[in-house]
């Protein structure tokens, strides 16, 4: 949620001004995160957020992720639900980028992750596989092998030169995972495909908020579990997090059970997890964006995951 596009209070006063608010009274830009433009909003009528969408892909699938957003909020799911403006319209242009204006839910991420933090993040996820199962649209993954197989060709000169480790390791484990993404034996569903930390709010250690659907697709859920545990249950160093493990599947089997197919598959589904957010930061690092307030994230983090998944099976977590 880095600021790309930068926006003046002439720009959204105008934009507010589309909806039944109230006036503008202040905005700041919100630098957390990677892919498109955030600003807070506080108008007349309370606080809201403000998500410009800086990619084309994303762009056109803008007006799908808000019908996922609604969808879930009427399922109880703590999303914040899109605004429309006076002609019932959630998606609209803002300096030639596709708008959504947001409610702000109450929060924060937390600064030091907990078994107790993970095991609710656990259950909220299988809650939203749950609710996502009378969804009767499917979102295909955006960011799926093909996409990887793209970047790892476009960034080979640069890393071939300066990281070769790094480029043959994400070579060897792309071949290895894609195979995962054609099996028709798991179950799909509705997937986040983005539970990180601070994609998250709690208020006096609750779940308040799961933000950001920008990734939100069908896809394998086995996927979908093995990106937010590789996300959670890691310390800074790069080592799995026993405590955070058994917490993260403790919280996710309370809610929905797991197939045996989707325990084998799991290993697979935590390297094809670390490879995803590897490869994108990478790319980040390799061909960085311009903006005015920029966050890229150190891609070595999500190389060590692979590693440790190489040589590590997670998949005794999910059985009884």
């Amino acid at each position: 949620m880095s600021v790309y596009t930068v926006l003046s209070r002439e720009d959204l006063t105008r934009f507010i001004d589309r909806f039944d608010l109230g006036p503008l009274l202040r905005f700041e830009g919100i630098t957390d995160g990677l892919t498109n433009t955030i600003y807070a909003v506080r108008t007349a009528a309370g606080d809201q957020i403000l998500s410009l969408t800086e990619s084309g892909i994303q762009g056109e699938a803008l007006p799908l992720i808000a019908r996922i957003m609604r969808h879930l909020a009427m399922r109880g799911i703590p999303v914040p639900e899109p605004i429309a403006n006076r002609d019932g319209e959630h998606v609209q242009m803002l300096k030639g980028r596709p708008a959504l204006l947001m409610s702000r839910l109450e929060g924060c991420q937390p600064d030091v992750i907990q078994p107790g933090h993970v095991a609710q993040v656990g259950g909220m996820l299988a809650e939203l596989h749950r609710a996502g199962i009378d969804f009767p649209e499917q979102r295909p993954n955006p960011m799926n092998p093909h996409r990887w197989s793209h970047w790892i060709n476009r960034m080979a000169p640069t890393l071939r030169s300066d990281a070769p480790d790094a480029l043959a390791l994400i070579e060897s484990t792309l071949e290895q995972t894609a195979p995962l993404f054609e099996e028709s034996g798991l179950p799909m569903g509705l997937c986040h495909a983005d539970l990180f930390p601070d994609n998250t709010l709690f208020r006096t250690g609750a779940l308040t908020g799961i933000l950001d659907f920008d990734f939100a697709c069908h896809a394998h859920l086995v996927y979908d579990m093995a990106i937010t545990l590789n996300a959670w249950c890691f310390t800074a160093e790069g080592d799995a997090d026993e405590a955070l493990l058994n917490a993260f599947a403790r919280g996710y089997l309370q809610v929905r059970p797991v197939q045996q197919a989707e325990i084998d598959a799991f290993p697979t589904a935590c390297l094809a997890a670390a490879l995803r957010f590897a490869a994108s930061r990478l790319l980040d690092r390799c061909f960085p964006r311009a903006g005015s307030q920029v966050t890229v994230k150190d891609p070595e983090e999500y190389l060590q995951r692979i590693r440790f998944h190489q040589s590590n099976d997670l998949s005794a977590l999910f059985t009884a």
